[in-house]
């Protein structure tokens, strides 16, 4: 029942109620009208708190389930439980995604040691001999390609179950999941895949490969993400030939590893690191883009459309968000316009897909059910069909997104008991949401089916908390789930482009230099990692705050969002008197890369600061006119070294007799 509707029962029953109390004369006819609604009113109210009630609190007997025989043949467990695991995989794809298993979109991959690309995790399996850590954007295809791994060793032991090693695949988002990364592999070994033997003794013999999955998604709650990964480390260093690979966001893990350190002015010692190799999936390019979408019949006009629309095709670089793509465009003649969109059209195709897969058997919303036989009569019952998915969808939405947040916000990762999930949202919406394929219920505990799902159903929540009154610094209210704002704003960065409609919220906390810095300069860069046009004019007016380090960070966003409307300010910043700002903004030029500033950064190459050099150099090197050359060999006889190796690099980059000519003295120490 509507909150409204509930409300002015309420007030009925209220008023009715007084009106019997207070000795008032009233024809008999309205008394008796007064009264029969009071108590049809009180009836309703209380049937619905009882109903309220049953649905959060009532153990959800549709999830009663057999016990677990557990087989004393240590082959039938195991057999048992690489079974299982294939139909895990096979559920949890075919309902939220309904694409073929061969047709699955499979990024190319780069490992971030060597500057080349891998067009099958194959190589990269060879190459680290299985050990590394596999990052990329949200929906890149980490988990997918982990999978598709898991599956492939499955069939390796399957084939040789006395070389092969075992496969054991351990979800580190799990609410349940100890700290310690020994208890953590007997914790699945033995309670969770119910597995012979101890895991002590497979891992000291070298017979199990691990597939960790979701590195970023480990909960906060306990020791926090920091101390799960550093036992994880150590751990691995004690075993140094086990073989084990592990998925992370980008965004999360230690910049260092993936070859950004140059970009960024401090070392974020929240960011996640294992020592081991990485590997990261790449975006999709155009003719795999439209060699894939042609294959699933999409039309050449929207084709067209995507490789002419920057903000699509950026979408569609994304294999995950390519794979949503092609799904709501079989559906429908037309694209998105943005990524929310995108996830709204996605969902909600979800949901009206598997409500007729369960009511007419069929989720071909042409086809007649098979109970209907006339057309007339079918029709009638598509159209009510599809305004009672309108209805529900939106409740069944609402209720996800207060889910989302609250995991979030009380700190419960990715996952998190379903007794608790039904506590917040009710059973009910469970249900549906488990059908429809946004929920999964893997072992008693509650997970969205993909990471950057939970971000799109907790964004608009987390920015409304971002503007929360008062602004309470520290404070985490678990009954008003109020968690903290670094929190917030942290899970925000994480979603990258998917965090959009947080983009308003951000920008006043960036503007506010009442609040405290560290959250200014978290709330910048996730502006920053975000990459919205909409956040330029916000940051462009915050670029001449009197904190060094915000017009700093300001400074390096804007390069990394890319949008020319920053060049003017990035030019003047470069005059700054904050040595960072004037390499940041220098540095930010070369990322844009327009012609304009190519005479400010030869200026700056007279900087008394060797930092502001070093980046006016890069920047003039990547933008690539001409112009740069003379300045550039000038820089050869710079007294700094790291000033002549920057000048180096950027001469090799401009193919020309006279740039060439002066590399070849400089090496002969002419």
């Amino acid at each position: 029942m509507s909150r409204v509707l509930f409300v002015l029962l309420a007030v009925v029953v209220i008023i009715s109620w007084v009106l019997s109390l207070i000795p008032i004369n009233l024809p008999d006819t309205l008394r008796l009208v007064v009264n029969v609604i009071a108590l049809v009113g009180g009836g309703i109210s209380i049937w619905s708190t009882v109903e309220f009630l049953r649905d959060r609190f009532v153990p959800d007997k549709s999830r009663d389930r057999r016990p677990i025989h557990i087989s004393t043949d240590p082959k039938d467990r195991i057999d048992g439980y690489l079974s299982g695991m294939l139909t895990r995989f096979e559920k949890e794809e075919s309902v939220f995604v309904p694409l073929p298993l061969e047709t699955r979109i499979q990024p190319k991959y780069s490992p971030v040691a060597e500057k080349r690309d891998f067009d099958s995790i194959d190589q990269a399996l060879e190459l680290y001999d299985s050990r590394f850590v596999l990052i990329g954007a949200p929906g890149a295809g980490k988990s997918t390609t982990l999978r598709s791994l898991m599956r492939q060793h499955i069939r390796l032991y399957c084939d040789n179950p006395i070389t092969a090693p075992l496969p054991l695949w351990i979800d580190l988002g799990f609410s349940r999941n100890p700290v310690d990364a020994a208890e953590l592999i007997a914790y699945w070994w033995a309670e969770q895949s119910y597995l012979p033997d101890t895991a002590e003794r497979y891992l000291k013999q070298n017979r199990v490969i691990l597939f960790l999955d979701g590195l970023n998604e480990m909960p906060e709650a306990g020791a926090g993400r920091k101390a799960r990964a550093d036992s994880l480390r150590t751990f691995l260093e004690k075993y140094p030939d086990l073989r084990v690979i592990v998925t992370c966001r980008v965004s999360e893990y230690k910049r260092m590893e993936v070859g950004r350190a140059s970009l960024t002015t401090s070392y974020d010692r929240d960011r996640l690191d294992l020592g081991l190799s990485v590997v990261e999936a790449k975006p999709l390019d155009m003719p795999l883009i439209r060699k894939l979408l042609a294959n699933h019949e999409v039309d050449n006009v929207l084709i067209n459309r995507i490789e002419s629309d920057p903000v699509l095709l950026q979408m569609v670089e994304n294999p995950y968000m390519l794979t949503m793509v092609i799904i709501v465009a079989k559906g429908r003649r037309t694209l998105p316009a943005s990524l929310t969109e995108l996830y709204r059209w996605f969902v909600f195709d979800a949901y009206n897909r598997n409500v007729r897969r369960l009511m007419f058997g069929t989720d071909d919303p042409n086809k007649r059910p098979a109970d209907c036989y006339l057309p007339n009569r079918a029709s009638r019952r598509n159209s009510a069909i599809n305004v009672q998915i309108r209805l529900e969808g939106k409740a069944l939405e609402k209720r996800l997104r207060q889910l989302a947040y609250r995991m979030i916000a009380m700190e419960k990762g990715t996952t998190a008991p379903y007794q608790w999930a039904q506590r917040q949202i009710g059973a009910r919406a469970l249900r549906d949401g488990i059908n429809i394929g946004v929920l999964q219920e893997p072992d008693g505990e509650i997970r969205y089916s993909h990471e950057s799902l939970q971000g799109f159903f907790a964004v608009e929540r987390l920015a409304k908390a971002l503007r929360a009154k008062p602004f309470r610094i520290g404070r985490h209210d678990r009954y008003l789930f109020t968690p903290h704002p670094k929190l917030v704003i942290g899970q925000i960065r994480a979603l990258g482009e998917i965090g959009a409609p947080a983009v308003g919220s951000l920008c006043t906390l960036v503007g506010n230099p009442k609040l405290d810095l560290n959250l200014r300069l978290e709330a910048i860069r996730a502006l920053q990692d975000i990459g919205s046009s909409r956040a330029v004019e916000p940051l462009i007016a915050s670029l001449h705050d009197s904190e060094d380090w915000v017009r700093n960070t300001i400074a390096l966003a804007l390069g990394f969002i890319g949008d020319a409307r920053a060049i003017d300010s990035l030019l003047a910043a470069l005059n700054d008197p904050f040595v960072l700002v004037r390499g940041s903004a220098a540095l930010s030029l070369g990322l844009i890369s327009d012609l304009r500033a190519v005479e400010p950064l030869i200026t700056s190459l007279s900087d008394p600061e060797e930092w502001v050099r070093v980046r006016a150099i890069g920047s003039l090197g990547r933008i690539g006119d001409a112009r740069a050359i003379e300045p550039l060999i000038a820089c050869l006889s710079d007294l700094v070294l790291d000033v002549q190796n920057s000048a180096t690099s950027a001469l090799r980059k401009f193919d020309t007799p006279e740039a060439q000519e002066a590399l070849a003295k400089y090496e002969k120490g002419e």
